[in-house]
């Protein structure tokens, strides 16, 4: 099984790779705009490319059974179908719910006929260092929503769930 993770440099991409790593996944090749930077494990096939333009991934799905597919909402259709036509068989994707500007992906990836799992994490925990300065200056954090039910998650707990997705494990 081969497996590729796009924007495998990004926040929740590095640490998708570092899942799998110690998953012992057999094969791991990751997408990243700046290969000479990437700074991955030595295992790990690092390809040039970026998933929000189609044209740079060449190549890129030749002998991948399955793609973490990080989110770029314009650019979602056109790259499951080229996946689709070098034999991708699965997506595992990171979205967004009803809503937000990255539900679409679901839609555009499935519309390609591949197997999907979605990820519909809500609101990252290291987003609330945004609070910082909010609470350092006035003691209060002020949000858009204050009385929205929400359940902040660690990147870490998105990339074990995408990395057991990616693996086939439930």
């Amino acid at each position: 099984m081969t497996i590729l993770v796009t924007g495998a440099t990004g926040n929740v991409g590095r640490l998708v790779v570092d899942e799998l790593m110690r998953a012992d996944a057999p094969h791991v090749r990751a997408l990243t705009v700046n290969p000479t930077r990437a700074a991955l494990p030595g295992e790990v096939e690092v390809v040039e490319g970026y998933v929000g333009k189609p044209d740079s991934l060449s190549g890129v799905f030749d002998g991948i059974d399955t793609v973490y597919l990080a989110p770029v909402p314009a650019a979602a259709r056109e790259v499951a179908i080229l996946a689709r036509d070098a034999g991708v068989r699965r997506f595992v994707t990171l979205t967004g719910g009803p809503g937000t500007d990255w539900y679409g992906i679901e839609a555009d990836v499935e519309a390609s006929g591949l197997e999907c799992t979605h990820l519909e994490p809500g609101e990252f925990m290291t987003n609330a260092t945004i609070w910082a300065e909010q609470i350092c200056t006035t003691g209060e954090v002020r949000g858009t929503y204050p009385t929205a039910a929400n359940a902040p998650i660690a990147l870490e707990d998105i990339a074990a769930v995408a990395a057991q997705a990616l693996l086939g494990e439930s």
